[in-house]
């Protein structure tokens, strides 16, 4: 992986995910996602998700555990569409039918360490949850294939708790960019990444 891969297109492409990790979209079209204990994240965590995208994922370090589930009728969460906000964190707005209350069943448990790679499928309907086991963990994420925009993507709020809206992912930015800047060169240092042609 080269310099050029892992280096934010302009300065707005560096946030802060709601969900406590540092979320940097590339000028190759990839992201980078950093979890360090510094950054901040919302009152009320929602990492239980699907995306409108299939994607796939090289952990550059630490170690990461993926959860999939499969959705069943219950009463534990309701599901939350993702309504995308201009400069701002997405809003999570419920949806309003007895069919998004629900129940999770744990499906496969994944724990990728440092070089692995895998492949999440363009499913809908599959949730799921990654989770950081090591203090800091870095992952590089590219899409696959893709539904149209008008196709949001969705996480599980614990029923009878409200989503965290008032959260402003471009709010954090220079705490972000600290955080960003140590960690890539700490992969320079390493030879996780290289300067390539850059």
């Amino acid at each position: 992986m080269t310099f050029i891969e892992v280096l934010p297109a302009d300065r707005a492409n560096i946030r802060v995910h709601g969900n406590g990790f540092l979320q940097a979209e590339t000028a190759c079209g990839g992201k980078l996602h950093i979890w360090d204990p510094r950054l901040p994240r919302q009152k009320t965590p929602n990492c239980i998700h699907n995306h409108n995208h299939g994607f796939i994922s090289t952990v550059l370090k630490g170690v990461i555990e993926l959860t999939e589930f499969t959705v069943t009728g219950g009463e534990q969460f309701v599901i939350h569409l993702c309504d995308p906000r201009k400069g701002k964190d997405t809003k999570l707005t419920p949806i309003d039918s007895p069919t998004a209350i629900v129940d999770l069943k744990v499906n496969r448990v994944f724990r990728m360490t440092e070089g692995s790679l895998y492949q999440f499928p363009l499913e809908m309907f599959r949730y799921h949850e990654v989770i950081p086991k090591t203090n800091v963990a870095i992952t590089y994420v590219r899409s696959t294939e893709r539904l149209g925009e008008e196709v949001l993507p969705s996480v599980l709020v614990p029923y009878g708790e409200e989503p965290d809206n008032d959260f402003d992912r471009y709010a954090f930015y220079e705490q972000a960019a600290k955080v960003y800047k140590e960690h890539l060169i700490q992969l320079l240092h390493k030879q996780i990444v290289t300067l390539g042609e850059f």
